[in-house]
């Protein structure tokens, strides 16, 4: 190929972090890139647990959490996030009730 110069190319670097996720010791998920891959595996609770992992994982990557990733923050994190969820559907949707005397809402 003598005589055809090589166009050069300016190429910006990029830097991709990859959060491995582990449950009970397993690698169960990667995050990386604003998505989370997880093991088609997991199941059930697990799965919740998992997902609120990478969702951790994934608050830390858009900087709305302090980081860095670590596993007993984020196993905090997802039995909170778990509970919280747990809790709101045992209490149900906020109940509103309305005055029959006067048209208005009432907070049950």
């Amino acid at each position: 190929m003598a005589g055809h110069p090589v166009p050069r190319t300016r190429l910006r670097r990029l830097t991709v972090t990859i959060q491995p996720i582990e449950h009970d010791g397993q690698l169960v998920a990667l995050v990386a890139g604003g998505r989370a891959l997880i093991d088609e595996q997991s199941a059930g609770d697990a799965l919740a647990l998992v997902q609120a992992k990478c969702l951790y994982a994934l608050e830390i990557e858009a900087q709305t959490l302090p980081g860095p990733y670590a596993e007993p923050a984020a196993s905090r994190f997802a039995r909170d996030v778990l509970a919280a969820a747990k809790a709101s559907l045992r209490s149900g949707p906020p109940v509103i009730r309305v005055s029959a005397r006067r048209g208005r809402r009432v907070n049950a």
